[in-house]
C-alpha cells in the first residue's frame, strides 16, 4: 500500500461526502495503490505494435488520418485487442458485469469508460462505431465480474470529469492517456468492493463538491 487508499483522499485530502473542497487535479494518481489485474498480452512486445499502429493513425495532418479502412497495423491490433479483452472474463460467470475502460485513437485519441454485462459484444460494437470515422482500439481492460457496476461507472465518470483536463463528450475523454483513465476506474471499483465488504456501500458521492 502506498500513501493513500482512495482516489478521494489523494484528490481532496480528508473531506467528508458531500463536504465542500478544492480538487488537486494534477494529482498523481500513482500514489494510490491498487490490486486489480492488468493481464499481460499473450504476443510478445505487443506494446511496440501498439505504437506502431498509432504512428501509422497518425501519418499526416487532420482531418486527413482519420481514414478509412483504417491501416492493415491497426485493424491487427484492434481483433487482437478485442480477443484480449475477453480473457477478463471469468468462465463460471460469463454474464457478470463489469467496468471497462477502452482507448482509441484516430484524429484524436480518447479514453471511455463504462460497464456491460456482455463485454465482448460492447466492445465489438464500440469497435463497429469508431471504425469507420478512422479510429481503432489501441488498450483495453475490464474488470473482475460483479452483480451490478452502473453505480460504479457513474462514479468513475464523475471522477474522469473533475480530473481531465480537456474536452470529453458523454463517456468519451479526449487526450486523456489510458494509464490515467485505467488508474481512476480501478481505483473506483476497488473503493466501491472494499465498501461492500465492510456494509457501507453507498452510491459513493465520494467525489466532494467543488467550491
Amino acid at each position: 500500500m502506498t500513501e493513500h487508499q482512495t482516489i478521494g483522499e489523494l484528490v481532496y485530502g480528508h473531506i467528508g461526502p458531500g463536504e465542500s473542497g478544492y480538487a488537486n487535479r494534477d494529482a498523481d494518481l500513482s500514489l494510490i495503490g491498487l490490486t486489480t489485474p492488468i493481464l499481460p498480452f499473450k504476443i510478445p512486445d505487443f506494446d511496440s505494435f501498439i505504437a506502431e499502429a498509432r504512428e501509422t493513425i497518425k501519418e499526416g495532418e487532420p482531418p486527413e488520418f482519420a481514414r478509412y479502412p483504417l491501416p492493415e497495423i491497426a485493424l491487427d491490433v484492434q481483433q487482437s485487442l478485442r480477443l484480449h479483452v475477453e480473457r477478463y472474463i471469468e468462465p463460471e460467470q460469463p454474464r457478470a458485469d463489469r467496468l471497462y475502460v477502452l482507448e482509441f485513437q484516430g484524429a484524436r485519441q480518447y479514453t471511455m469508460f463504462g460497464h456491460s454485462t456482455n463485454l465482448t459484444k460492447r466492445v465489438q460494437r464500440h469497435c463497429q462505431d469508431a471504425t469507420p470515422h478512422g479510429y481503432a482500439l489501441l488498450n483495453a481492460w475490464a474488470s473482475p465480474g460483479v452483480a451490478s457496476a452502473g453505480d460504479m461507472e457513474r462514479v468513475a465518470l464523475d471522477w474522469g470529469d473533475t480530473l481531465h483536463h480537456h474536452m470529453h463528450y458523454r463517456e468519451r475523454y479526449y487526450d486523456m492517456p489510458f494509464e490515467k483513465g485505467l488508474t481512476i476506474v480501478r481505483a473506483v471499483f476497488e473503493e466501491e468492493m472494499r465498501r461492500a465488504r465492510e456494509g457501507t456501500a453507498q452510491p459513493d458521492a465520494s467525489v466532494p463538491v467543488l467550491s
